[in-house]
């Protein structure tokens, strides 16, 4: 082969051949370097079998998540008072040591009702919403909730949940959505123009809930095989928060899904710490129906749905619940996330901790345990960083 020849395939080949070398994560003493996973496109693949990422048997707890702490007994950053005891509630006055005018700040880039941040929408406020990332359980929990007789919706306008309910989209009571998470005046445009299949409301939410699910499992649901974000809801979502991918020359599709999806989990769940007054995990959902009978009862303080009605309702609704609505993306472990980006695996660790979610002793990352700092850029958009 001519000299020319080779050269022109060397510079075809070596951006994908640094990258595998740069983007593997180092072992330090205390992890093990006997990993089976390998950071690279071609050792990525879709599932071709059922995404059981949803199975109902998931929410009753027979699955591999390991839960390393009730959540009750969490120590977060977040300022946690009254309530309930199996649901963490946020001080109004200022979550995880933001002022008063930087919660103000959050509440207004928010669906939150709070007219002391002058965030009152348009018109009566809702009484519920629950978000957080997507694949996190939002269908699960809409239908679970409209068991019980609550009018709420899920994000997706056309999915069928708008038609039969009072008030549309989204329901006279409110919604299950991980799109109303954000709602800065800013990227409104970009909502509308990008994310069509979702619906928007002028009003805003009484009680806020934010439901995590653990972060592994969530990864490799929402990256959908490597094609999750799309163009149009990446643009939506990077003018809310850097969701942007740094340093991605070289990067094949597969993995920067799964880094972007990475930093939807981190950014989505760190912006609904500071804005939501509750937290709740999803796979507690059937050993704990008490969460969702507080929800109900925060909407409707004569809610007659008993915890034992709830685990009926899951247990109704067979094995799966969502499971076909997108295709799990193998190989998601910490060591590939870690390759990735490994400041934002490194948070992503530190806020499942946070949550109760185990990380094994031999994958945790030395980032895991530096101070984290969330906060509006001078673009006014939601970031994170560590030092």
């Amino acid at each position: 082969m001519p000299l020319a020849s080779w050269l022109v395939l060397l510079a075809m080949c070596l951006p994908a051949l640094v990258h595998s070398l740069v983007a593997r994560p180092l072992p330090t003493s205390n992890q093990a370097p006997n990993m089976s996973s390998q950071v690279g496109e071609d050792s990525l693949s879709e599932d071709s079998d059922d995404d059981d990422d949803d199975d109902v048997e998931v929410w009753l707890g027979n699955s591999s998540t390991v839960l390393r702490t009730p959540i009750e007994n969490l120590v977060s950053n977040a300022t946690l008072h009254g309530g309930s005891p199996l649901l963490l509630f946020h001080a109004e006055t200022g979550n995880q040591q933001l002022s008063e005018g930087e919660y103000c700040r959050a509440v207004k880039a928010s669906n939150l009702y709070s007219p002391k941040c002058s965030s009152t929408g348009v018109g009566k406020p809702l009484d519920l919403l629950v978000s957080g990332t997507g694949r996190a359980g939002t269908v699960f929990m809409t239908k679970v909730l409209r068991h019980m007789g609550l009018s709420v919706t899920h994000d997706n306008a056309q999915g069928g949940f708008c038609r039969g309910t009072v008030g549309g989209c989204p329901g006279n009571v409110g919604a299950v959505a991980w799109p109303a998470m954000f709602n800065s005046a800013q990227c409104r445009p970009y909502k509308t123009k990008y994310m069509k299949w979702t619906w928007q409301t002028p009003k805003k939410f009484k009680n806020v809930v934010l439901m995590v699910r653990d972060p592994l499992r969530t990864i490799s649901s929402r990256s959908d095989g490597g094609t999750w974000p799309d163009a149009g809801t990446q643009k939506w979502m990077s003018c809310e928060a850097e969701t942007e991918l740094r340093g991605a020359w070289g990067m094949g599709r597969i993995d920067q899904s799964i880094a972007k999806t990475m930093r939807h989990w981190v950014l989505w769940n760190t912006f609904g710490e500071r804005t939501a007054q509750s937290v709740m995990r999803v796979e507690d959902a059937a050993q704990k129906p008490e969460n969702i009978v507080e929800i109900c009862k925060r909407v409707d303080p004569n809610c007659k749905t008993t915890p034992k009605d709830v685990r009926d309702i899951i247990a109704g609704f067979g094995r799966k619940t969502n499971s076909g609505h997108t295709q799990k993306t193998q190989g998601v472990t910490w060591q590939r996330l870690a390759g990735l980006d490994r400041e934002y695996a490194g948070m992503a660790q530190k806020i499942a901790m946070q949550y109760g979610y185990d990380v094994p002793a031999h994958e945790l990352l030395p980032e895991a345990s530096k101070d984290m700092h969330c906060g509006f850029s001078a673009s006014n958009r939601w970031g994170c960083h560590l030092s």
